[in-house]
């Protein structure tokens, strides 16, 4: 199931729960989709709701791979399109600048160096492309990954 997919299935679950799901209709654009998302999310009383659903949605807000193993070059290319899709959305609202955590590490137990190489190249690719003047601001918690980012970026 893709994302589109995935968000569609959630959004007809979360209709098929209102009391008259004909009165609302699914946009076309994903960004209005994604709005209607959160909108149905947020006046959505508290209740069970299926396995299903809750396993649909957890794969649709996931932002990084998690890692159970050695790590795959699928791994990365997930991560890598993680901060490309960041940047290309940064640069459709037109933002001068945007700061990403070390994604996928800490509870999704991604490499720390490995995520960080990652991080730090596709940011690189991305710019050379681009050329757009945004500012990336690598925002780290821990002194371990303070460590690795000043090492990597010299």
């Amino acid at each position: 199931m893709t994302q589109t997919e995935r968000l569609s299935y959630l959004i007809k679950y979360l209709i098929n729960e209102i009391d008259e799901p004909d009165s609302i209709s699914i946009p076309v654009e994903d960004s209005a989709k994604k709005h209607l998302f959160r909108s149905l999310m947020n006046i959505r009383p508290p209740r069970t709701v299926s396995k299903e659903f809750l396993e649909v949605q957890n794969t649709y807000l996931q932002v990084g791979p998690i890692i159970c193993g050695p790590v795959t070059k699928q791994d990365c290319d997930q991560l890598s399109n993680c901060y490309r899709s960041c940047l290309e959305l940064a640069a459709t609202y037109q933002l001068k600048s945007i700061a990403f955590c070390c994604i996928s590490t800490g509870e999704f137990h991604f490499p720390n160096q490995k995520a960080a190489e990652i991080a730090i190249q596709t940011v690189q690719d991305y710019q050379k492309k681009k050329q757009d003047g945004l500012e990336v601001i690598f925002n780290v918690f821990k002194d371990n990954d303070y460590k690795i980012y000043k090492q990597l970026l010299g």
